[in-house]
């Protein structure tokens, strides 16, 4: 691992994959990659895209999400797809004629819709991959206060961002309208899943936590002292959160039934 910044979990192979910047998360030196994990962390072949190699292009992974077999990743200006099996580029999705700086979280919405946020930007973008990867603005402004990580609600059919700049949880209406999830805020909050039961999962990078937030209410630590915890994803099968520790290089399980 270097700088695992995103993390996915495939709920049909129970494969982890992980995307590792590989340096400078913002620079483009072509120095990114993305590595396949089996339930208990060994990396598994085929291997996943390795910058420079088979004609990759990966700078500075972060968000992974899966849609129909295909793994994509936010990579600074550019959504990149690859197939789930066989690590191939299937698509690249460029958002720099948009002005997309540094794209950061990654989510599935209802009917084949992605959304990607841009931190520095303030700025979340909308990708329908079914209808030959529209892109459109979906909510920008300063009071989505560097979006990081996000996860897609379909009950209420919204849209949870994660803020770093203020550590507050928002949501975002189908019209891009912000509204601040609870009465609360963090430090610098970085990823964010749902598990099994509704429960949102976060991680706040600068105080090293990662906590569970049931009914948008009650606020529990998981786990405290963790270097740089960014990148979070819900493991189905095992029943437990997968985390990144951005600086340390790593990556560990939490269990959820508890």
């Amino acid at each position: 691992m270097n700088g695992p910044a995103g993390v996915a979990v495939d709920p049909q192979s129970g494969h982890v994959f992980v995307a590792n910047t590989g340096g400078p998360p913002d620079l483009k030196d072509n120095n990114g990659f993305i590595r396949r994990l089996d339930a208990d962390g060994h990396v598994i072949a085929p291997r996943f895209p390795t910058a420079g190699k088979d004609a990759v292009t990966l700078h500075g992974p972060k968000g992974l999400a899966i849609v129909n077999g295909v793994l994509y990743a936010a990579d600074i200006d550019t959504v990149r797809g690859f197939d789930l099996a066989t690590g191939k580029l299937k698509t690249a999705i460029d958002l720099s004629g948009l002005g997309a700086r540094s794209l950061t979280g990654l989510a599935t919405g209802a009917d084949g819709i992605l959304y990607v946020s841009d931190t520095p930007g303030n700025v979340i973008y909308r990708i329908d991959i079914t209808a030959g990867n529209s892109i459109s603005l979906f909510a920008q402004g300063p009071g989505l206060a560097g979006p990081t990580g996000l996860a897609y609600d379909p009950r209420h059919k919204t849209l949870v961002v994660a803020s770093r700049n203020t550590g507050r949880l928002l949501s975002v209406q189908g019209d891009g309208t912000i509204h601040p999830l609870l009465g609360r805020s963090f430090v610098s909050l970085y990823g964010v899943a749902f598990d099994r039961e509704n429960n949102l999962i976060v991680t706040e990078v600068e105080r090293g936590r990662v906590y569970r937030i049931r009914d948008y209410s009650e606020v529990e630590v998981l786990r405290e002292n963790v270097l740089s915890p960014a990148g979070v994803a819900y493991d189905f099968r095992h029943n437990r959160a997968v985390v990144t520790s951005l600086k340390g290089n790593a990556v560990f399980t939490l269990p959820l039934d508890r």
